[in-house]
């Protein structure tokens, strides 16, 4: 995605649904180079506030469904190349499609949206619209040993990227009948 301001990089550590196991990400963010800070996409939010005390960088976060919100909650976040559109995912019906999400961050006239939710890594487009999850680095569901995500955005654009700790995802084999076994909390 290309961008037309000029200004600094921003480069930031994403992740979600640490469900209150913040030990992989504090080990592995002296491994990190340049990280400007760190967003939380939900679940659970104190999380967010301990690893900001605890590394004392800023973190941007906000609530997930297991943190009671059960709104469409979100945040606009301004980078060098745009604004990017951030939410938790559970009230947009991340499960099964991404145009609700693409479209409210259209509206809020966003070039990316970054959700969690469904413990899924996703690094993909939606009607022009970047859409990002970074998986769970404590609880995947995508057959992974974890995930988190990478951002960076300066005047050349927009990246994500999906880092894996033990490699690429292995897809559990299922249809329609697995995932609703695995997602029947109704989230």
């Amino acid at each position: 995605m290309n961008c037309r301001r000029k200004r600094e990089q921003l480069k930031a550590l994403v992740i979600s649904d640490t469900h209150g196991r913040i030990e992989r990400i504090l080990s592995l963010y002296d491994r990190l180079n340049d990280i400007d800070m760190i967003i939380h996409l939900g679940d659970y939010e104190s999380d967010a506030e301990q690893l900001g005390d605890i590394l004392e960088t800023e973190v941007v976060s906000l609530k997930g469904n297991m943190d009671g919100s059960m709104d469409r909650q979100y945040k606009v976040m301004d980078t060098p190349c745009g604004k990017v559109f951030l939410t938790h995912g559970h009230a947009y019906g991340v499960r099964m499609s991404f145009s609700a999400i693409a479209d409210a961050a259209k509206k809020e006239g966003c070039i990316a949206a970054l959700f969690g939710h469904t413990h899924v890594a996703v690094n993909a487009e939606e009607n022009g619209i970047r859409i990002f999850n970074p998986g769970s680095p404590t609880y995947p569901r995508d057959g992974s040993d974890g995930s988190y995500g990478i951002i960076t955005a300066d005047e050349d654009g927009f990246d994500a990227s999906v880092v894996y700790f033990g490699g690429p995802a292995k897809r559990p084999k299922g249809g329609f009948l697995r995932n609703l076994m695995n997602y029947s909390d109704g989230f």
